[in-house]
């Protein structure tokens, strides 16, 4: 989910990552609404400089905003990948709640969010994106500090090795309980950086 725009980290940053799950947004204590700051169009400035991939943003609700990643290869067929993306802003961190686009009525899946944190740098033309750490989500449920599902199993790296390759990490806090736990200035170290992008139009 959200590979290009919000989780290709897992193929590139991490070997064997699950991408951290809540069961609610994060925020809607505070209420969720669209943080107009990001409405745009933006260039990865951090992997993919090369190409002429860009991420347009735009209010599409009174709580929600959608951001398609454009993938336009030199010379290749292009693509296209719309996400469902809900703003919100706890203490001093801002969060990016994410959904694919759209979720059917009829779908009996429930609905998941897939959290990140962000930040708005050079009068706000700079635009941080961080994603949830498996590791240090599932330490956090662990050791009870916010409610959650964690499964895990042991890999070997072709050294020999061990690592530990996570199968779920759920978070499974209330609003109330989740939005307490966010607003924290720690909770910010759960997530780390996975792209940066430069504002174009």
């Amino acid at each position: 989910m959200f590979r290009r725009l919000l989780v290709l980290a897992c193929a590139v940053l991490l070997a064997g990552c699950y991408d951290t799950r809540s069961e609610h947004p994060i925020g809607t204590t505070a209420g969720l609404k669209p943080d107009k700051s990001l409405v745009g169009i933006w260039k990865d400035d951090y992997w993919r400089q090369d190409t002429g991939d860009t991420i347009h943003i735009f209010v599409s609700g009174d709580s929600e905003m959608t951001a398609v990643w454009i993938e336009a290869p030199a010379g290749k067929f292009g693509s296209f990948h719309p996400y469902r993306i809900a703003t919100a802003k706890l203490g001093n961190n801002r969060f990016i709640n994410v959904t694919e686009e759209p979720h059917k009525a009829d779908d009996k899946a429930p609905v998941q969010y897939q959290p990140a944190l962000y930040t708005l740098r050079n009068d706000g033309r700079t635009f941080t994106l961080y994603t949830a750490d498996d590791e240090k989500v599932a330490k956090a449920i662990e050791t009870g500090a916010i409610r959650g599902i964690v499964e895990k199993h042991t890999e070997k790296h072709s050294d020999g090795t061990p690592y530990i390759e996570y199968d779920k990490v759920v978070i499974t806090a209330a609003p109330t309980e989740l939005d307490a736990f966010m607003a924290k200035p720690e909770a910010a170290d759960l997530f780390r950086v996975y792209m940066v992008f430069k504002k174009i139009e």
